[in-house]
């Protein structure tokens, strides 16, 4: 028996940073230790009810999927999680996990702004702080409290508190493991 079938290497997957709607998708991934002719592999992206599968063409080096534009089209823009199986007829195996943006095609005529409670949240507090240092009013209501020209710290203690939920939550969806994040800590000495 072969090396690599004893001790297969996992197959990595490069997902471009974003996708979108409407475009045709061509996504190849090797093959690894899946080249006999009996494995075949799928990939499936979903978000909420919306989904959309592909089973791979092959070629001697790569396991191709192929998304049609007519079917990316209508995909509503949302951070999807996909998952990426090989099988070959009796078991399966996940290669591979993870999220990736798609975003609406500008040029269509169904194209929304999806934003999330966060990131609309973050968003308003900063109006508030802009409108207080601007000195276009002299108070703001945000979160149900009213914030004046000397409360603009409060305002600006929240919208990093808001920041940093809302990258939590974006990693989150698209899979990113904490583990994965590089915290600098600082020591002085």
């Amino acid at each position: 028996m072969p090396l690599d079938q004893l001790n297969p290497v996992p197959v990595t997957v490069i997902l471009p940073n974003y996708l979108v709607a409407g475009d045709d998708w061509l996504i190849p991934v090797l093959r690894g230790p899946y080249t006999d002719p009996i494995w075949t592999a799928s990939m499936r992206l979903a978000a909420g009810a919306s989904s959309i599968e592909s089973v791979a063409t092959t070629d001697p080096d790569n396991f191709n999927f192929s998304f049609a534009s007519a079917d990316t089209a209508k995909l509503p823009p949302n951070i999807y999680q996909y998952s990426i199986s090989v099988s070959d007829g009796t078991s399966r195996q996940t290669l591979q996990m993870g999220g990736v943006p798609v975003l609406a095609n500008p040029a269509s005529e169904t194209w929304v702004k999806t934003e999330t409670f966060l990131r609309k949240a973050l968003r308003e507090c900063e109006q508030c702080i802009l409108d207080l240092l601007n000195q276009r009013t002299s108070a703001v209501s945000f979160g149900g409290k009213q914030y004046y020209f000397w409360d603009v710290d409060k305002l600006w203690k929240l919208r990093n508190e808001l920041l940093a939920k809302a990258i939590a939550e974006e990693q989150q969806l698209l899979g990113n493991a904490r583990s994965r994040l590089i915290i600098p800590m600082f020591v002085n000495r």
